[in-house]
This record gives C-alpha cells, sequence and structure tokens, in this order.
C-alpha cells in the first residue's frame, strides 16, 4: 500500500487522479476560448435550469406525503426530480472518471 501524501504534492505518474473539482471561475475565464469549458457550463446551466423547474413543477403536483401501501405495510412518499438528477451527475461524474476533470 502507498503511503498518504499530503494534498499540497503532486500526484506521481502511478497515481490514478479520478476526480478532481473544478474552479467555476477558472472555467469561466476559459470559456470564450475553450469549447470544453463552453460545453461544460452549457451542461451546467441545463442541469441547473432543469433541477429548478422540476422543483416547480413537484410543488404545483402536489408529490409531497404520497400515500404507499405494499401489503400490510403503509407508509408516505415524497418525490423529488432535483434529488434524482444530482445523485444522476454525482453517480455519473465519478462513475466516468472524465478526461478533462484529471
Amino acid at each position: 500500500m502507498a503511503e498518504p501524501r499530503l494534498a499540497s504534492t503532486p500526484p506521481t505518474p502511478q497515481e490514478a487522479i479520478l476526480w478532481r473539482p473544478l474552479s467555476l471561475a477558472k472555467t469561466l475565464r476559459e470559456a470564450p476560448h475553450s469549447r470544453p469549458a463552453r460545453t461544460l457550463l452549457g451542461l451546467w446551466l441545463a442541469a441547473t435550469l432543469t433541477c429548478i423547474a422540476l422543483g416547480i413543477f413537484q410543488v404545483n403536483m402536489g408529490w409531497n406525503g404520497l400515500p404507499v401501501q405494499l401489503g400490510p405495510i403503509k407508509f408516505s412518499m415524497t418525490i423529488y426530480p432535483p434529488l434524482i438528477i444530482c445523485v444522476w451527475m454525482v453517480f455519473f461524474v465519478f462513475k466516468s472518471k472524465v478526461k478533462w476533470a484529471q
């Protein structure tokens, strides 16, 4: 097993970086000159607007505390689409090992 290294030391070639946070400020600065940065910002904006629209739709449709009965078990369930989208985004970002995040 490799010893843990400090966050400030650069990774060695043998260590794989699976995910690294992206700076929004840096991405915004690079957007006019970088197609991947524009694509990333467009996807982020689309996901954000979709989450907002689905959150409003969820409130208007009253998807809070829906009664569910499975045999003798009764419980209430709330459907919240923005949470589903966020979980999908986190899963696919970590799962895909995207090259631009390395």
